[in-house]
């Protein structure tokens, strides 16, 4: 982990590590376009090494618990990111995500609405919720590895990530991520 222009930038080792995605499958999504390293991304002239931000790290954890653990398909995650994409920068990063084990319900904290995001989407739906992955909890678990291995504190972690999403928000006016 280093800092670039003052932004935690992880290499693709760490994204590994921290996130519990194989390099394999990392590179495959990077190379795709599903989930791309935002701090640095090599292209056709500059051969970067690849870094990310603590943003794509918890992208890339709820990813992977989504496939992993519930066993959504690569192409349902692509189709529900690219639905989220309208709404949110870091779709798996920011939304609340709820599956009844046939579809996938985004539920919206402004309009207390649950609505589907795969089959229906858009559509308000009620459902008896099969499984919650709490993105809250999966941000505060990586905190607390990058302060392991930075050592830092939760709180200076914090306070970088916060630092981040305020510039971050300044540019794009969207929501920051639960830290």
């Amino acid at each position: 982990m280093e800092l670039i222009n003052e932004i935690l930038a992880f290499s693709a080792g760490e994204a590994c590590r921290f996130s519990g995605v194989a390099f394999k499958r990392l590179d495959g999504w990077a190379r795709s376009g599903f989930i791309v390293p935002s701090v640095q991304a090599p292209h056709a002239d500059y051969h970067a090494r690849r870094r990310y931000s603590f943003r794509d790290i918890v992208e890339l954890t709820v990813a992977r618990k989504l496939r992993d653990n519930i066993g959504v398909s690569l192409q349902a995650l692509r189709t529900i990111q690219k639905i989220l994409r309208r709404d949110y920068q870091a779709p798996f990063a920011q939304a609340w995500l709820i599956t009844d084990g046939h579809d996938f319900f985004e539920l919206r904290e402004k309009q207390a609405d649950i609505t589907s995001v795969l089959h229906h989407p858009g559509q308000s739906k009620s459902c008896l919720p099969f499984a919650v992955l709490d993105i809250g909890r999966t941000v505060q678990e990586l905190i607390a590895i990058a302060a392991a291995e930075r050592d830092m504190t939760i709180q200076e972690i914090r306070e970088k990530i916060a630092r981040e999403e305020r510039a971050q928000r300044q540019t794009t006016g969207r929501n920051a991520i639960p830290v």
